[in-house]
């Protein structure tokens, strides 16, 4: 399975609002549910509702006073679909996927079924739960992407 992992990393985080723009994007109906697969959560949040986990991100910023830069991380990685590859099997992939991440911070997750390739959006808060500022390196991001791959081959 061809995978192709992205971090948007324009800056365009930067803002106030970015938390609750990107966190609204990833969970949106209208890129879910289209497939079938409907395959979504978040981790490491009290609340489970769109925006009680937006409120859940805020918070961890504002418990360490940490509410100014970098608002959230963004992350897309693209796939085929797989025959046999059926909800439950995906939704376990997809948390030990994020379990990278999801170590130290709050994360929100989506499956959109909205293009010819399933792909997963992943929202990483930019504080950690010892409030620690988000930073990944080459070395980090070379680390997730082999380590991802190497979880999604079992599939094929």
């Amino acid at each position: 399975m061809e995978l192709i992992i992205k971090f948007c990393t324009k800056g365009q985080y930067k803002n106030k609002k970015a938390t609750s723009k990107v966190i609204k994007y990833i969970l949106r109906k209208n890129a879910r549910r289209q497939k079938g697969y409907d395959i979504h959560g978040s981790i490491g949040t009290y609340h489970k509702t769109l925006n009680g986990i937006i409120d859940d991100f805020q918070k961890t910023k504002k418990l360490y006073h940490k509410e100014d830069g970098l608002q959230i991380k963004h992350l897309i990685i693209s796939f085929d679909k797989r025959p046999g590859l059926n909800t439950t099997k995906l939704h376990k992939l997809i948390l030990r996927t994020l379990e990278y991440f999801s170590r130290d911070y709050q994360v929100v997750y989506a499956v959109h079924e909205d293009t010819d390739h399933l792909h997963l959006h992943v929202g990483i808060n930019s504080i950690s739960y010892d409030g620690k500022k988000i930073s990944i390196t080459r070395h980090d991001l070379k680390e997730f992407t082999d380590r991802t791959k190497r979880l999604w081959k079992d599939i094929e």
